[in-house]
């Protein structure tokens, strides 16, 4: 799990993210081919969740 935030120039929150990336990867792999599945990169969840 992880939890980011991104801040503004005065220390207010703008926005928060959790990211829980192999329940993304468990929805990512529905309906593609093994073969393909077997070539997923963690970074290529981390940028699917769009983390700030």
């Amino acid at each position: 799990m992880k939890l980011q935030i991104q801040a503004d120039e005065n220390g207010r929150i703008v926005d928060s993210k959790l990211a829980v990336l192999w329940s993304v990867a468990t929805e990512w792999l529905k309906g593609n081919h093994v073969e393909g599945c077997a070539m997923i990169k963690n970074t290529g969840i981390t940028s699917r969740v769009k983390m700030p």
